[in-house]
């Protein structure tokens, strides 16, 4: 069965390499599509695309400051429902809250309804 493996050898470390950069690529795209970034000051950060906020739903602990920053090339103002509102966020400018109640909190930009998400507080 394995009379003619040195014959494919040179084959199987192509595609032993292959596979490795089949597997890096996957964890690189989910790790986009989980992405909750944290900073050094315990902050986690929310991006606002013109296609909506990343990540739009969040679990987080009572106390933590979350910053939505503006990545979109239109300016937003941030809705939380029950709770406050944000002056107008401009291109490449953020907004920061901290959350020190526990609940879930329902958030919306106001220019674009449409673009939604939640943030549970634990």
């Amino acid at each position: 069965m394995f009379k003619n493996i040195k014959k494919y050898k040179p084959y199987m470390k192509v595609f032993l390499l292959i596979l490795i950069m089949v597997f890096v690529s996957s964890c690189s795209i989910l790790e986009n599509n989980f992405k909750i970034s944290i900073s050094d000051e315990n902050i986690v950060e929310i991006d606002i695309y013109d296609t909506g906020f990343e990540p739009n739903d969040l679990i987080v602990e009572k106390g933590a400051k979350i910053r939505w920053e503006n990545l979109d090339s239109k300016s937003h103002i941030l809705v939380i429902e029950h709770s406050t509102k944000s002056k107008t966020i401009e291109k490449g400018k953020s907004y920061s809250r901290t959350f020190d109640e526990e609940g879930e909190y329902k958030y919306y930009s106001k220019n674009y309804p449409q673009m939604k998400g939640v943030i549970i507080v634990k």
